[in-house]
């Protein structure tokens, strides 16, 4: 948000300034064309330049207002069709501005709204990636809640850290140790899953327990490509091919339709959103789509 309050502030200033120097010689040239002759023969050619340069710089400056304004507000709204016609009408750098200052934003909301009172117990450390997964155990009758996390630091062999509320699990390639480049944890950053489980439940230490996904919260730069990039590799246990991702892509988009921030544009996400995940065993056949 900071950087378009700055971007706000400097267009703000700078229209002041030129509107303030827009009297005597620097005056704008008479609405009527036919005096515009004599307003330029009783300046120099230099400063009549610069009094239509002025008036040049206004007008630009006034656009790049309105067209942020108009971004910000038809985000913050959700409208999809204002969101496209605010789009069309403003450049990329005002794209990416208001974007990410929309993002960033909701992002706090979604973190104030999840910090613990006073006195309350701490969280556990999610990472910057939380997947919310359901998985069957040894035992058909019970099952336990699991959460992908991507905390970002690689595991050593054999053995993974504790946490507040019982065992975890690494997601490990073949050989008992976490997958070498090109495999699917190194597409995903050596994700680990967390058991979340009661006290009466029992996991062993490092044992590997295949998850079905269910929910996933959109942390920042993510888009559905990368997300279905990063599910296809772990069920795939390598780097899926562009033809693998997309036909998960399509599937995960369909899935989540009325979660999207605007109604059908699936380019348009915040962090702090949760989607829902299909189940990766379902998804279409890459072989007969193109790459």
């Amino acid at each position: 948000m900071a950087p378009l309050v700055l971007w706000m502030v400097c267009l703000g200033l700078g229209i002041v300034l030129f509107h303030a120097i827009g009297t005597g010689r620097l005056a704008p040239p008479p609405l009527a064309p036919s005096e515009w002759s004599g307003w330029a023969d009783g300046r120099d050619p230099l400063i009549a330049t610069v009094a239509v340069l002025r008036l040049l710089v206004l007008g630009l400056a006034w656009y790049l207002v309105g067209a942020t304004s108009i971004g910000l507000i038809a985000r913050l709204l959700r409208a999809a069709r204002f969101v496209r016609l605010a789009d069309a009408l403003s450049v990329p750098m005002v794209r990416r501005l208001v974007q990410g200052a929309v993002g960033l934003t909701m992002a706090t909301a979604v973190v104030s709204a999840s910090t613990p009172a006073v006195g309350a117990a701490p969280a556990v450390d999610r990472g910057s990636l939380s997947l919310a997964a359901e998985v069957e155990r040894d035992d058909p009758d019970t099952s336990a809640t699991m959460t992908l996390v991507n905390d970002g630091r690689a595991e050593e062999a054999g053995q993974s850290r504790p946490r507040p509320d019982g065992g975890e699990l690494t997601l490990r390639g073949e050989g008992g140790s976490p997958a070498a480049d090109g495999s699917a944890a190194a597409a995903s950053d050596a994700l680990t899953l967390r058991p979340s489980v009661s006290e009466t439940d029992e996991v062993a230490e490092g044992e590997v327990i295949d998850g079905e996904v269910r929910e996933h919260e959109v942390r920042a730069g993510e888009s559905f490509w990368s997300i279905a990039a990063a599910m296809v590799a772990v069920h795939l246990d390598r780097q899926p091919t562009e033809a693998e991702v997309r036909g998960y892509w399509r599937t995960l988009v369909a899935a989540n339709q009325d979660r999207l921030a605007v109604e059908g544009d699936a380019d348009l996400i915040f962090p702090g959103q949760r989607f829902v995940m299909p189940s990766v065993e379902g998804m279409p056949d890459p072989g007969g789509e193109g790459s």
